[in-house]
């Protein structure tokens, strides 16, 4: 599938995205970063750190289609209590949100209509 109505994709959109993260620090992007993600993404991304640490995540350039386009953040379980965050704004410089356990789950929802070029994330073990 390539990606509609947008001149800054010059990627093929990858149907695979997500991922799973066990190292104490990490990073990683959304699909095609910084060039534009798909439409109809739905990506997960577990960050699983050392038993008794807990997870900074740094979001960096955040452009989303506001209103439309999702990064919710979990802590440990995907379930409403476990929600830690939501962004679904336009643009933000950076954004910061820590876990209360060893375990952290980001999903990340991208509508059927406009892209951008979506997230860059740093994490690490605190």
């Amino acid at each position: 599938m390539m990606c509609s109505n947008n001149t800054k994709c010059c990627r093929l959109c990858n149907e695979q995205c997500g991922g799973s993260f066990t190292g104490q620090m990490g990073s990683f992007f959304s699909p095609n970063f910084p060039s534009n993600y798909c439409n109809r993404q739905d990506c997960f991304y577990n960050i699983t750190v050392e038993e008794g640490s807990i997870i900074m995540v740094t979001f960096l350039n955040v452009f989303l289609e506001e209103e439309a386009d999702r990064v919710k953040i979990y802590d440990a379980e995907i379930k409403p209590e476990a929600l830690l965050y939501e962004i679904n704004v336009y643009q933000a410089d950076e954004i910061e949100v820590n876990s209360t356990s060893n375990k952290m789950i980001i999903h990340f929802e991208s509508s059927r209509f406009t892209t951008n070029p979506g997230f860059r994330v740093n994490y690490k073990a605190i």
